[in-house]
């Protein structure tokens, strides 16, 4: 077996001695310790297989691990969100899909391009798959089996108080913070502030239990209602704030930049369409040494699912019919398949559902997780590695995902609770609360739903209004030289991810 490991920004692989192991990330196992560095691979260093897959299930963090369990045989295992990819065939294991082969796959290139990432263990490439969030892959010889170790559902809900389940909650938020705070070590905390919920409860978390060493940053056109909450929240907690305003000047030629090419082909890997946001306000704050060298990188990704944004009323009691539309909708939104294509994709997602032994919302809500929001937004955040710095995911803490996903459903429907809890222990006590928030009311959500769907049935040069309309990012300005080097571009999709989708198959197509 050809074992090729290069990625090593921010979080190094490390090797066991006797090269059995080789594993990256940090977590605390059962006991709460905090197990990094070379305590990992003494950690999965382990002959029986069992054991092994019970210490991959129970290691709360970020990690991604190989294991040498037979003579022949290799298993791989990644976390509940796969923050560090690995890839595989028969007869390579590497955390670079390109180390594996370089042969296109293109029965999966329209898949690509209608939701901004490859379907469950594919690639872009030919006999290369990837190891799926919370899976277990073993490889002997030609043969491959694999299971899931994790899933995001629950098929029972445990009867508990509105009141208690505020209470247990709270307890939750506070745990996580604590956990947070040690694997910090008193390093700088660089955190991506938006307008929203999480990253603000990130924040007055770290406050309320005294953490100073923090820098903010948020981005975009100047002004947007993001940059405004965002600033406010930060002066009030008395950190210091950073706006990277994109400008003309600040992506003039940026895709002939080096730092950026290398960047893409870090960040997409042949598996999901890169963030290209980030790159800017990264490469500002980087060039101007307003973070330190060994500052970590957190994010909010991803509070609102487990809260509940994703849940509707109809979801409650629906059936297979309705999830798989759901998804589709929720994940294929780049790009219009022909008819024939979207069957065959909705299919595949009834397949999907049926492989789990029940079927409810939270079925649904593993599988967005799995596919899109790992895929898209939690992979969105290497390009923190990618500059060489350590990120971690607060808000994926086993504790919290198990105690959310089994809430009752009028509990996390419009996050109801979510919300509650961190206006009441957080936002409204120290100040962060404000009257023109961002958060969405019930009948927003509905009218917002009914725009989408009729939105996608219209013309592009009415749809492209609505776009350019909400662009606070300024995707416009970004998007144009890709637009210029294509010459040929689908304007079928509803937004700007679309065109950074078709950017990069045209460039692996075109080297």
């Amino acid at each position: 077996m050809k074992i090729t490991l290069q990625h090593h920004q921010g979080s190094p692989w490390f090797i066991s001695p006797d090269n059995r192991v080789m594993a990256k990330g940090l977590f605390f196992d059962p006991e709460g310790h905090l197990i990094q560095g070379q305590k990992l691979t003494e950690y999965f260093n382990v002959i029986d297989k069992t054991l092994l897959a019970q210490r991959v299930k129970t290691a709360n963090g970020i990690f991604s691990v190989i294991v040498k369990t037979g003579d022949n045989e290799y298993t791989l295992a990644c976390d509940r969100i796969r923050f560090f990819p690995l890839f595989y065939s028969t007869h390579a294991i590497s955390d670079r899909a390109s180390n594996i082969s370089s042969t296109i796959n293109p029965q999966i290139i329209p898949i690509f391009l209608a939701t901004g990432f490859t379907p469950q263990n594919h690639t872009l490439l030919e006999k290369v798959y990837q190891v799926q969030a919370g899976e277990i892959v073993t490889i002997n010889g030609s043969s491959v089996d694999s299971f899931f170790y994790h899933t995001y559902t629950a098929e029972k809900f445990p009867a508990i108080s509105y009141q208690e389940a505020k209470e247990q909650l709270s307890f939750q938020f506070e745990k996580t913070i604590q956990r947070l705070i040690k694997q910090l070590d008193i390093r700088q905390v660089v955190l991506s502030l938006s307008g929203g919920f999480d990253s603000r409860y990130l924040l007055a978390g770290l406050k309320q239990n005294g953490y100073t060493n923090v820098v903010c940053f948020s981005f975009g056109r100047n002004p947007n209602p993001e940059q405004k909450i965002s600033e406010k929240v930060a002066k009030t907690l008395g950190y210091p704030w950073h706006f990277i305003e994109h400008t003309p000047q600040i992506c003039q030629n940026y895709l002939q930049e080096k730092l950026f090419q290398d960047y893409y082909h870090f960040s997409a890997n042949h598996t999901a369409s890169f963030f290209l946001m980030y790159f800017f306000a990264l490469r500002y704050l980087k060039q101007n040494h307003l973070i330190d060298d060994n500052a970590v990188f957190l994010t909010g990704y991803s509070g609102d699912l487990l809260g509940g944004s994703q849940l509707f009323p109809a979801m409650q009691k629906a059936d297979m019919d309705y999830f798989s539309q759901y998804l589709y909708g929720k994940m294929y939104s780049l790009k219009r398949l022909p008819q024939t294509l979207k069957e065959q994709e909705i299919s595949r997602l009834k397949q999907m559902l049926a492989q789990r032994p029940f079927t409810n919302y939270t079925v649904a809500e593993d599988i967005l997780l799995k596919e899109k929001v790992v895929k898209l937004v939690i992979n969105s955040a290497n390009i923190f590695c990618y500059f060489g710095h350590q990120t971690l995911f607060p808000l994926f803490d086993h504790d919290l995902m198990d105690f959310c996903v089994q809430l009752p459903f009028e509990y996390r429907l419009f996050k109801k609770l979510y919300n509650h809890v961190l206006k009441e222990n957080y936002f409204i006590p120290m100040g962060i609360y404000f009257e023109q928030e961002l958060q969405p009311t019930p009948t927003e959500v509905h009218i917002q739903i009914w725009k989408e769907k009729l939105k996608n049935h219209l013309p592009y040069l009415i749809r492209k209004r609505f776009i350019n309309k909400n662009d606070i990012m300024n995707y416009q300005l970004f998007t144009r030289d890709m637009i210029r080097e294509m010459k040929s571009v689908d304007y079928s999709g509803h937004n700007y991810n679309s065109i950074v989708a078709q950017w990069y198959v045209y460039k692996l197509q075109n080297p």
